[in-house]
């Protein structure tokens, strides 16, 4: 398909004539990143990107993507792809993003598969062409792998602390029609993570038509910091040793002795808002928050916003990053010097002070 598509290319280049070029003079012309995209993925699996548009005219553009199809393609079916935030007016010289998810179903075959998204009506006709050409398009293709044995996920990534033990599981998923045996194992040794710190239960053998789980319980040294790191090689001998392996990546997190202080110098002031914001990867992100005034800490109840980023891989919902706002209003604070005492239990946030 990709090499129809640059012989087409080529063609275009070679024999468009005097019409066709006065034909894309008048068209809507926008730019689009990227316009080309190419997936590897397994069936059952789900990728997304951002397609970003801007509009360099001096008029307002109409987007309104949809999947189109070349009658030469291996088509992509328009229920694998979903479109978000695909219509809208698009101002001159404003960008936006569109996000494209592509959800391969269980049951694909194997191979390669295409289609555009058009984010306008625009085309252009040629004469040694029987279909018009679409000009403000994203082109995808997506390589469906057809596999007997599926490893999710592949990395796993976490905020560990000291002197704690965390539990991470590996499933190992038996499409064939004949048993497979799994030896798992730590394929090299560094950054702490060595046999002394993990423990690997497994089930020896996997049905065909089955699952197993591989669990790892990984004991965090009272001495460790920076990160631990390694693979673990599950040892199955019928698929290619990458296939296989699952690279672990655990950032420690030690916890600060005194918290962080934040002093507010409040004068004349009718409203003083203090905003602490939270976000982590894979773990819950939270802060302990305290308010002192000049005469003393307060109890203040916070206005609590919570979201989750979430990846779906293979029909199961993976919570990738945790986010958590707290909000704090004080309504005609004394004049005087305020702090806001912050001792984290996540690895980042942030302090924002507004007054009025």
């Amino acid at each position: 398909m990709k090499r129809i598509l640059i012989i087409l290319a080529l063609l275009l280049l070679c024999f468009s004539n005097a019409t066709a070029k006065e034909s894309y003079e008048n068209i809507t012309k926008i730019v689009v990143q990227p316009s080309f995209k190419s997936l590897k993925l397994n069936p059952g699996d789900s990728k997304s990107f951002i397609v970003n548009v801007k509009n360099p005219s001096n008029k307002n553009v109409s987007i309104n993507a949809k999947v189109v199809q070349l009658p030469l393609a291996n088509y992509i079916n328009e229920s694998w792809i979903e479109i978000s935030n695909g219509s809208f007016i698009l101002k001159p010289n404003e960008e936006k993003e569109i996000k494209i998810t592509i959800k391969v179903p269980k049951n694909a075959e194997g191979g390669s598969y295409s289609c555009m998204i058009a984010l306008t009506n625009d085309t252009i006709s040629y004469p040694f062409l029987p279909f018009p050409m679409y000009v403000n398009t994203v082109s995808i293709y997506v390589n469906v792998l057809k596999q007997t044995i599926r490893v999710y996920p592949e990395f796993i990534s976490d905020v560990v602390e000291p002197n704690k033990t965390y539990i991470y599981n590996i499933t190992v998923e038996n499409l064939g029609n004949e048993s497979i045996r799994l030896n798992p194992s730590i394929y090299g040794e560094y950054d702490y993570l060595n046999k002394d710190i993990v423990e690997i239960d497994f089930p020896p053998i996997i049905p065909p038509k089955s699952k197993g789980v591989v669990k790892l319980e990984i004991k965090v040294p009272e001495n460790a910091k920076g990160s631990l790191r390694g693979t673990i090689d599950l040892g199955i001998a019928s698929i290619e040793d990458w296939k296989q392996r699952v690279s672990l990546n655990l950032q420690v997190f030690i916890k600060p002795k005194e918290p962080f202080v934040k002093e507010i110098e409040v004068k004349n002031a009718s409203m003083l808002k203090i905003t602490v914001s939270t976000s982590c990867f894979k773990r819950e992100a939270d802060v302990d928050v305290k308010i002192r005034s000049p005469k003393g800490y307060i109890d203040v109840k916070p206005k609590i916003v919570e979201r989750l980023g979430v990846d779906v891989i293979n029909g199961d919902y993976t919570v990738n990053r945790y986010e958590k706002v707290k909000e704090y209003v004080i309504e005609n604070p004394i004049d005087g010097i305020w702090a806001v005492e912050v001792m984290p239990k996540c690895t980042s946030f942030t302090v924002a002070v507004e007054f009025k």
